[in-house]
């Protein structure tokens, strides 16, 4: 295991975690897109052992194992062998999380991925792009990628064509053209070869001239929220999708949902975009897994105010926060209103992932925060915020799931 990198815009991994406040943050996704339950369960037991008892799903859909120090993230790595779960590597080529399940999807583009990421490494193009490359493969369905950032994002068309953008979300990614899924193939990787040319600090936007360069914050309007709950796949068959309140559970509890999802008959649970989990198995056992995320304390209706509420990890977690992001977003979830406008929660000024949200808050300095350019105590944080809620334009509505 190497050292950890303690660069911002390193990318963590299993074998190589990254320093953060709380101690070295390993992130991983399995190599074949599912867990068994059991191996999320013994995934989530190693993780509460080796860690701080805090594990996440990100926004991007990527695990998280919070509190190692060098000798358990090496720990954790040996157990994680010893489940049989392969972490994924190399570049992230990302499709759907229910793609080839999802009969509503425009189009499967699972062989399409594994043909690019097979290219890439036998090109080994891994070790000449920077950490952070990515490209997304957007089939459309219920669970899309359409928020999630890409240097590269092939989005389905329809009519077996794909539209190739380049850096950034599906409304935000500067378009090019349309074309079958092979020529898909070979200009994704003909592009991934460009940005490596350019060095290890290249994205996808260093492809853009400048009249196409995007702004940095670029906004990408309203975007439907994912769906909570029971999702319907193919006959017979249904996925039920629980969301990690604010991204974060503890270890155990997570183990508890693994454990109980086996006794279900849960055929298996494949990490979502936007902090969630999705329990896939018989349509007969959709509500079913809808009320154990309920009694463990996920979210799991789509009415839940937890929902309306974003935080980045916040202190103590991250060493340049000076607000702490979680506790304050569930006191802000408990006390909104019906219906209320969506609020994110960053640590520090820097707003890593902000995403489109009706009132942004900012930790400005130990036991300070900014919402609307006022700067106050932390003590007065939910009064206020909440009256910035009850007063802000109905026109301006975002989606912060």
């Amino acid at each position: 295991m190497s050292a950890p990198d303690l660069r911002r815009g390193a990318c963590p991994t299993l074998l190589d975690p990254m320093a953060t406040g709380d101690g070295l943050l390993a992130r991983l996704v399995p190599a074949s897109g599912r867990f068994r339950p059991s191996e999320l369960a013994g995934l989530a037991e190693a993780a509460g052992r080796r860690g701080n008892g805090v594990v996440e799903v990100t926004a991007r859909g990527s695990f998280q194992i919070r509190g190692l120090d060098p000798s358990s993230a090496e720990a954790l790595a040996a157990d994680v062998a010893s489940l049989g779960i392969v972490p994924r590597t190399g570049v992230p080529v990302e499709t759907g999380p229910l793609a080839g399940l999802d009969p509503t999807e425009t189009a499967d583009g699972s062989a399409l991925a594994r043909s690019i990421a097979e290219s890439v490494s036998r090109a080994g193009l891994a070790a000449r792009l920077g950490p952070k490359v990515s490209v997304v493969i957007d089939g459309g369905g219920a669970v899309p990628l359409e928020s999630t950032l890409a240097d590269i994002r092939l989005d389905a068309a329809g009519g077996g064509l794909w539209r190739l953008a380049l850096a950034g979300t599906r409304a935000t990614a500067t378009p090019l053209e349309e074309m079958s899924a092979r020529e898909a193939e070979a200009r994704t990787f003909a592009l991934l070869g460009i940005i490596a040319g350019l060095g290890r600090r290249a994205r996808g936007r260093d492809l853009l001239t400048g009249a196409e360069q995007p702004p940095r914050r670029a906004e990408q309007g309203d975007v439907p929220p994912l769906p909570v709950g029971p999702i319907a796949l193919r006959p017979g068959e249904s996925a039920c999708r629980l969301v990690l309140p604010f991204g974060e559970v503890a270890a155990s509890t997570l183990a508890a949902v693994a454990n109980e999802a086996t006794a279900l008959g849960i055929r298996e649970i494949r990490l979502s975009p936007g902090h969630g989990l999705l329990l896939i198995g018989d349509a007969a056992l959709a509500e079913r897994s809808r009320a154990l995320g309920r009694r463990l304390g996920f979210v799991a209706d789509p009415g839940d105010p937890r929902l309306r509420v974003s935080a980045c990890a916040g202190a103590p977690a991250c060493a340049s926060a000076h607000l702490d992001t979680k506790h304050l977003a569930g006191e802000l979830a408990a006390a909104m209103e019906p219906g209320a406008e969506t609020i994110h929660l960053s640590g520090c000024s820097k707003r890593c992932a902000e995403p489109k949200a009706a009132v942004r808050v900012v930790g400005t300095s130990a036991g300070h925060f900014s919402t609307g350019g006022a700067e106050m105590p932390a003590a007065e944080a939910v009064p206020a915020i909440l009256d910035a809620l009850r007063t802000h334009a109905p026109s301006r509505r975002g989606h912060a799931a």
